[in-house]
């Protein structure tokens, strides 16, 4: 679709047993597949290209894929808990005899649900909050190119505050921020070579009701806004303090950052 016009330039008949897609992140590579299953067909986005056929004996879901195309990960389900992350190698048509684990806790296996993801803007990390976890919360950084490891950020809070959380990248990929609207608790993850998360800080949530789980950074990469139990949060991505409050008891479902403005 074109996103200025919101008319659509090309269409797609998607095969049945497709019922998720996932996109490369610069777009270039769109996969198809179930919510969970053993087939995935992997296309360039402009549907140029003759589309590419992915089988496995046992039960997989679309992870990610790097720019390249070449990397197609996959999340493997060993039970109805547990799971690992394996690596799909188009060109050889393999998968990587290696499971992707998180490098500090190799053959354990992951237990929780995926939320939410985003990728740094050049592709090479892929950053998933999860929640559902035994530990709580936690961020899982997928690297996106030839690395046979992952890293497992754990959240603050254990298991008591899960549906507060959000996860929001600085526009230069620097950054991301995991933030908790009901408990007032923001994480710093830098990415560098290996995202870790490094600081934390503290904010106040409000004091009625639930919050969604929303956030976004500012352009100048310097505010993280963040949808608190009431009211939009303004928290300095330098010091992780809370720097101002605005719309004190509306309750919002969204929050977008745009040049100077915010949305909501």
């Amino acid at each position: 679709m074109d996103t200025s016009s919101g008319s659509v330039e090309q269409s797609l008949a998607v095969p049945a047993w497709a019922s998720a897609a996932g996109l490369s992140p610069d777009g270039r590579w769109l996969v198809l597949g179930p919510a969970t299953g053993s087939h995935f067909e992997v296309r360039d986005s402009a549907f140029s290209q003759q589309p590419r056929q992915v089988t496995l004996p046992g039960s997989f879901s679309f992870d990610g894929i790097s720019n390249d195309g070449n990397h197609l990960y996959l999340i493997e389900w060993l039970n109805g808990a547990q799971y690992q992350v394996r690596r799909y190698d188009m060109d050889a048509g393999r998968l990587y005899p290696i499971v992707i684990a998180d490098k500090s806790e190799l053959g354990v296996p992951m237990a929780g649900v995926r939320v939410t993801g985003l990728a740094t803007p050049e592709g090479r990390w892929q950053l998933s909050l999860y929640t559902g976890a035994p530990k709580g919360a936690f961020i899982h950084a997928l690297p996106l190119f030839d690395q046979p490891w992952a890293i497992c950020i754990d959240l603050p809070g254990g298991t008591t505050a899960e549906a507060g959380w959000s996860i929001a990248m600085s526009p230069a990929g620097e950054a991301a921020y995991a933030a908790n609207g009901q408990t007032g608790v923001v994480v710093s993850i830098p990415i560098g070579d290996s995202p870790t998360g490094r600081g934390a800080g503290a904010f106040q949530p409000g004091t009625w009701g639930t919050a969604p789980a929303a956030s976004d950074v500012s352009r100048d990469s310097r505010t993280l806004f963040v949808a608190g139990r009431t009211g939009l949060v303004a928290i300095d991505t330098a010091t992780l303090r809370q720097r101002g409050r605005a719309l004190d008891g509306t309750s919002l479902r969204s929050v977008r950052v745009s040049g100077g403005w915010v949305y909501r």
